[in-house]
C-alpha cells in the first residue's frame, strides 16, 4: 500500500484448463512469457511469507471482487498491478457473562508491527455491535445473548493499508 515494489509475491493467472504462478522480481514487476488461450482469466497475488494479504486483481480479497482479465493471443498485456495491504494479526480475549459476551481485541500490522485504527464489529445471529479500534485495541460487549457455548464473529474493517479480517470466537454465556 506504500507504493514500494515487493519482491517474491506469487502472481497466479488461471482459468479452466490453465493455471500458472510467476513471482515478482525486486522491481515488483513480473512477466509471463507463455502464449495462453483466448479467454477471461483471474489474477491473484499471494505472499508466501504471509506479511501481505492475498488479493485478486480488481482490489479485493474476496472472489466476488475479482476483475477478470480478457486475453487475446499475441497481444501483450500491461498494467496488471495492485497495491497489497498488510495482513492484520488479531489476538483476542473473551469473557462470558449473564446474557452477554465481552471481547478484547489487539490488532497489529504484519508488515510493520504498528497498531492500526478502524472498526471492529462483534456479531451473533443478527445482533451486532461496532466500536472504534484505537491504536490497535478495542473492547466490545454484546448483550441480549442466550445462554450456552456460542459462536460469535469478530470482524475488523481494515484501513487503506491494513487488510480486513474476520475471526470466529467461542464464548460461554450464562
Amino acid at each position: 500500500s506504500s507504493g514500494r515494489p515487493l519482491k517474491g509475491i506469487g502472481v497466479r493467472i488461471y482459468a479452466t484448463g490453465y493455471d500458472r504462478v510467476i513471482t515478482t522480481r525486486s522491481s515488483g514487476r513480473y512477466t509471463l512469457k507463455d502464449t495462453i488461450p483466448a479467454g477471461a482469466y483471474a489474477v491473484r497475488f499471494d505472499d508466501p511469507n504471509d506479511v501481505w494479504a492475498s488479493q485478486f486483481f480488481g482490489g479485493g480479497t474476496d472472489r466476488k471482487t475479482l476483475q477478470r482479465v480478457q486475453v487475446t493471443p499475441g497481444t501483450p498485456m500491461n498494467g496488471l498491478d495492485t497495491k497489497l495491504k498488510s495482513r492484520a494479526t488479531v489476538k483476542t480475549a473473551t469473557k462470558g457473562g449473564t446474557g452477554k459476551a465481552k471481547v478484547a481485541v489487539r490488532i497489529t500490522r504484519a508488515a510493520s508491527s504498528k497498531a492500526p485504527g478502524g472498526k471492529l464489529t462483534l456479531s451473533f445471529e443478527g445482533r451486532s455491535k461496532t466500536v472504534d479500534v484505537v491504536k490497535g485495541r478495542a473492547v466490545v460487549t454484546l448483550s441480549g445473548l442466550p445462554s450456552g457455548k456460542l459462536s460469535l464473529t469478530a470482524t475488523y474493517s481494515g484501513t487503506s493499508s491494513t487488510a480486513s479480517v474476520t475471526k470466529a470466537l467461542r464464548v460461554s454465556v450464562k
